[in-house]
């Protein structure tokens, strides 16, 4: 709430507004010409206290009466707007009620109000508002202000009464209600509050489609899905083709689960409202493409393609499903047309290179991805254009590239190195790719990402030294790092012989997250170790009923094996490595054991 004060040269014009309410008939002098004595014996000491304070602004002796009413409401009104003027906003907010309640002055009533509730001293506001509202009860402003303070100080059944009112005063208009209402709710402490007060004006206003639909958002927010859903049935009494209430019963629809009803509903609103709402089939299409749906998706984008001939969102949801369908000269086709009427020009060239991918023109697709200078794809179509190259077996000109690419921020140039060290992982270039996290770190000393990466990286490498130091290192920047707390206790149990070490490092870990079954693995790992074999394959079988891992499996089965219950271990590994036929840790486990 903006408050404009009037300044020196404009305090005359209070004059007129009391002179108007109060019939005075002369002007009145300097404040200190004043000659009649007041009798302040009957004052409250707040308002001997603020008569001194009024007095000293206008180098005035406290003591000085008036001559007449009509003076004292010129010389409060005075005081009051001179208070006002230099910050002083409860002197003023309490002159410019009492003249308002004394000469019924609608103008000063309304501004003893916002004065006070600008100031947050809000008994005073509601008092000044109160009189407000008698003085115009019709004023919508002054219900609104008034119910505000009010639901400020929890006084929620009183402020009911007058944002009826205020609602009522706006029947016939429809968005001043709805940004109303909105105002209202951002004024409400937490969603409960918000919730306790839509109901109670939806109680007494069930024919009101904004009110409804308002509640009906905020049960929505609140993640009260079946409520919202059931008032929004209420709203569709009412409205039945309410364009956003239509788009949000879809989602909640979806969201319960129920897909193929929410298909349903927005394909039979659409059959009913033909010409009701671009918007539903937008919503339609997206919703069918999330369904896997992809012939129906691409046939209703097609549709809003013949009213949005060189809509980017249409374009590219074209794009992507006659790609998705390996419709590639039509997916060509639509990312042409992204990249010439659209000004999506970084965006169509990316999928444009996921096109010439499909085909299987790896170098056109290069040239595509050479083009994406901005944007989300910007680093990703970097990344195809590396494994590209590496996938024609040249490596050193896609590690050149991904050293030579711009970066705008640390985060990119980041993102970068960690991506440069995976590819040289995935090539087993262990001590390449530790070297690259160095060039991070360096830059970066503290970086917690690139410290656990390149001491994962260190145990590929043998380097349990460097693995050590960096994990230890991370802990030392945060003690609650648990993931490097569990990595060390792990590889210190299944690398070295420092295994009670181990123990209480991972017991450490699993103390702060007892669920997870990396955790739970790494504690029978460890077990196993000191020789503690039952406890070991309880930890195990809970870990891998929690993930099916094919690391778990491999552990698992190796306990159950040296426990004497092969079968049961043979058993569980060909099973793993039925749904796992690539992982070679478990390969290997199971070549250790069961090779003749």
């Amino acid at each position: 709430m903006r408050i404009r004060f009037i300044h020196h040269l404009g305090l005359i014009l209070l004059v007129n507004v009391v002179t108007g309410c109060a019939g005075l008939t002369h002007q009145q002098g300097e404040a200190n010409a004043l000659e009649a004595q007041a009798d302040t014996t009957a004052l409250e000491p707040w308002q001997k206290e603020n008569q001194q304070k009024a007095a000293k602004l206008l180098n005035r002796d406290s003591k000085e009466g008036f001559v007449s009413a009509e003076q004292e409401y010129l010389y409060k009104t005075l005081v009051a707007e001179l208070a006002a003027y230099r910050e002083q906003y409860e002197l003023s907010a309490t002159y410019f009620f009492e003249v308002a309640e004394q000469t019924h002055n609608v103008e000063l009533a309304e501004r003893a109000t916002r004065i006070a509730l600008y100031a947050k001293y809000y008994d005073l506001g509601i008092r000044a508002g109160n009189l407000w509202v008698k003085l115009a009860p019709d004023n919508p402003d002054a219900h609104q202000i008034l119910g505000s303070a009010l639901l400020h100080e929890n006084r929620t059944e009183e402020a009911i009464v007058h944002l009826e009112t205020m609602l009522e005063g706006l029947e016939e208009n429809e968005e001043q209600r709805l940004e109303l209402i909105a105002n209202l709710l951002e004024q409400q402490p937490d969603q409960e509050s918000a919730l306790a007060l839509m109901s109670k004006l939806v109680e007494k206003r069930q024919q009101d489609v904004i009110a409804l639909f308002t509640y009906a958002r905020l049960l929505y927010a609140a993640e009260k899905l079946p409520e919202s859903r059931a008032v929004l049935e209420r709203v569709f009494a009412l409205q039945p083709q309410h364009e956003t209430a239509v788009i949000l019963y879809a989602n909640i629809l979806n969201q319960q689960g129920e897909t193929d009803a929410a298909l349903q509903w927005l394909g039979d609103k659409l059959k009913t409202y033909p010409n009701q709402s671009d918007e539903w089939r937008f919503v339609y299409a997206r919703l069918l493409a999330s369904a896997e749906q992809f012939d129906a998706a691409l046939t209703q984008f097609q549709l809003l393609a013949h009213s949005y001939p060189n809509n980017p969102d249409v374009l590219y949801a074209l794009g992507l499903l006659s790609l998705q369908l390996k419709k590639t000269e039509d997916a060509r086709n639509y990312f042409m047309d992204l990249l010439e009427n659209t000004g999506q020009q970084n965006l169509a060239y990316y999928y444009l290179g996921q096109v010439s991918e499909a085909e299987e023109n790896p170098d056109q697709a290069i040239a595509w991805y050479r083009n994406v200078t901005d944007g989300n794809n910007f680093l990703s179509a970097q990344a195809r254009i590396a494994l590209l190259l590496l996938d024609q077996g040249k490596l050193d000109e896609a590690l050149t590239h991904l050293r030579e690419v711009p970066t705008s921020t640390p985060e990119e140039a980041q993102q970068l190195a960690q991506f440069e060290a995976e590819l040289l992982i995935d090539q087993k270039m262990y001590t390449e790719a530790i070297a690259t996290f160095d060039r991070g770190l360096a830059d970066d000393p503290e970086n917690l990402e690139l410290l656990y990466a390149r001491a994962m990286t260190a145990e590929k490498a043998d380097r349990i030294d460097l693995l050590e130091r960096d994990l230890r290192h991370i802990l030392t920047l945060d003690p609650d790092y648990v993931e490097a707390i569990n990595a060390l206790g792990y590889t210190l149990a299944d690398r070295t012989d420092r295994h009670a070490e181990a123990y209480d490092l991972i017991k450490q870990a699993l103390s702060m997250r007892p669920d997870s079954h990396y955790i739970l693995d790494s504690m029978g790992w460890v077990l196993y170790r000191l020789g503690r074999n039952d406890e070991a394959l309880a930890y195990l079988r809970k870990a891998l009923a929690a993930q099916y891992d094919p690391e778990i499996a491999a552990h698992l089965g190796e306990v159950l094996w040296v426990s004497g219950q092969q079968a049961e271990a043979k058993a569980l590994w060909e099973k793993a490595q039925e749904a796992f036929p690539d992982d070679k840790q478990l390969a290997d486990v199971m070549e250790r054991f069961l090779k003749p």
